[in-house]
């Protein structure tokens, strides 16, 4: 049963940043002039009957509203279909490297950048529309160098495309985001010429609904 709590008022939403203006009650030094922000996502997620948050909400008119004005509740849309369904994408890497070149024009390297900004775009459409996500980073190398070696080269892999994805989505936690991490070395390597061997240097990760 609820033994307390805290209240705070929403103000105002911004459609650009998919965020609201929430006024606290600790006074004006506190945060931005005694405001904060909270994503659609989040708000989503706490608005769900499995959470511990509450949601009363309330309208205020006047003259110059002409008569219209937003209620959060029709800000709080259904998942898309994308969101329910899993897909893979894979980032491929130079030897012995694990930066990611999102310009490199050469292949199989040359497929970078669309793989993952169009699958950071989709991981932040789901978490917008309140999807409980789960990204599974894999890393991988080809067959030169040590069982060790490999293994941690493709650990190396597997955080430096976690870490991109929270770096362009901007934030370092979501409610609604699991990120799984590990490596399978040189396990899945099937190259033995240096032409098929670029396409054994890889991280693939899959993007899908949290079980």
């Amino acid at each position: 049963r609820p033994t307390g709590g805290h209240a705070m008022t929403f103000v105002a939403y911004d459609d650009h940043r998919k965020r609201f203006l929430v006024r606290n009650s600790w006074g004006s030094d506190w945060g931005n002039k005694g405001h904060m922000y909270l994503p659609y996502s989040f708000v989503r997620w706490a608005a769900r009957s499995d959470s511990s948050y509450r949601f009363d909400v309330y309208s205020l008119e006047s003259a110059m509203d002409h008569g219209e004005h937003s209620r959060i509740e029709d800000r709080i849309v259904s998942a898309p279909m994308e969101c329910a369904v899993t897909t893979e994408a894979r980032v491929y890497f130079h030897t012995d490297k694990w930066n990611i070149e999102l310009d490199e024009v050469r292949d199989p390297l040359a497929g970078n950048d669309r793989a993952l900004l169009e699958s950071a775009d989709r991981i932040k459409r789901c978490l917008d529309a309140g999807a409980n996500t789960t990204v599974e980073v894999i890393g991988a190398t080809d067959k030169t160098g040590t069982d060790q070696y490999n293994h941690d080269l493709g650990t190396k892999r597997a955080q430096a495309v976690r870490d991109w994805f929270y770096a362009y989505l901007g934030f370092d936690f979501h409610p609604l985001l699991r990120f799984t991490r590990k490596t399978v070395g040189e396990g899945e390597a099937t190259g033995v010429e240096p032409d098929a061997m670029k396409y054994d240097r890889y991280v693939r990760f899959t993007i899908g609904p949290s079980s």
